[in-house]
């Protein structure tokens, strides 16, 4: 008997922790506990107490980003006007800022799962001789996806510049930017008036 008043022949070697995946509720003594979930940081739906990845990670659209030593902080603020196609995004749809590498290619360099609360969103800037985020000076670059139809679309982005933050739409090492609106559309169209008589070939 080892003080818990059970013969050790008797004895149940279990988890008891109720919240774990394999909690034991026979258990006479404490043995490991598992707890299933996504163990990787980079991804969105990190579980900081999991200790057995299930395979879960979300990383969004994009993949997971990896930081690197410098960044620039961008405020999306609730109230922000942002739309995809001329309808409002909603929860569950991701926004992505992009640099663009050497090779002209557009990178992510940071993006977010909107849950319709003001938050941030890190842009990620290059190290010192790597082509691995935004240069200084470099303009953000936007794209929103849009979690019914699996699209994504490049985006017009406006800036708070009443002076409570200092930066808007380039980026800076330290720097700190808050979004006003931000718009996506597939297509731009514009109708004319044309005179009776009148058409594109006369």
């Amino acid at each position: 008997i080892d003080g818990d008043t059970v013969c050790d022949e008797n004895e149940i070697v279990g988890c008891q922790e109720v919240g774990a995946d394999n909690f034991n509720p026979d258990a006479t003594d404490a043995g490991d506990c598992e707890y299933f979930g996504c163990t990787d940081i980079l991804a969105v739906n990190y579980n900081a107490i999991a200790n057995i990845d299930n395979g879960s990670c979300n990383y969004g659209p994009w993949g997971p980003i990896v930081p690197t030593d410098v960044n620039h902080t961008i405020a999306v603020l609730d109230y922000a006007d942002m739309t995809f196609d001329g309808e409002p995004i909603t929860i569950g749809d991701w926004i992505g800022v992009f640099y663009t590498n050497s090779d002209g290619e557009l990178v992510c360099g940071g993006s977010l799962l909107w849950e319709g609360e003001t938050t941030n969103i890190t842009a990620w800037g290059s190290e010192s001789g790597l082509d691995n985020g935004f240069q200084v000076g470099e303009g953000f670059t936007w794209i929103i996806w849009d979690a019914e139809t699996g699209q994504e679309l490049i985006a017009t982005a406006t800036y708070l510049e009443d002076g409570s933050v200092p930066n808007t739409d380039t980026y800076v090492n330290n720097g700190q930017s808050a979004i006003l609106s931000l718009n996506a559309l597939s297509s731009v169209t514009q109708n004319i008036d044309l005179p009776t008589g009148w058409s594109f070939w006369s």
